[in-house]
C-alpha cells in the first residue's frame, strides 16, 4: 500500500540526511538548532490565544450549575 503522505515524509527525511552527509552528529545538531528556534518562537511576545483566560458570562455559570450533579 502506497501512502503519498508517507512517501513525501520519507523523501524529505532522505533529502535532509543526504544534505548532512548522513552524519548522525550533524543530523542531531541540526535537530537541536531547529528545536531551539521553535522554542524561541513559542516564548516570544506573540500572544497565545490558548493561554489567555476567557471571560465567562453569567449565563455560563448558571448552565454549569444546572448541569452539575446534585450531591
Amino acid at each position: 500500500m502506497n501512502n503519498p503522505l508517507i512517501e513525501e515524509v520519507r523523501a524529505a527525511r532522505a533529502a535532509r540526511a543526504e544534505s548532512l552527509d548522513y552524519d548522525p552528529h550533524k543530523i542531531a545538531e541540526w535537530a537541536r538548532s531547529v528545536h531551539a528556534e521553535r522554542q524561541k518562537m513559542l516564548e516570544s511576545n506573540i500572544p497565545n490565544m490558548a493561554r489567555m483566560a476567557t471571560v465567562r458570562k453569567p449565563s455560563d455559570e448558571v448552565g454549569q450549575q444546572a448541569a452539575a450533579p446534585s450531591p
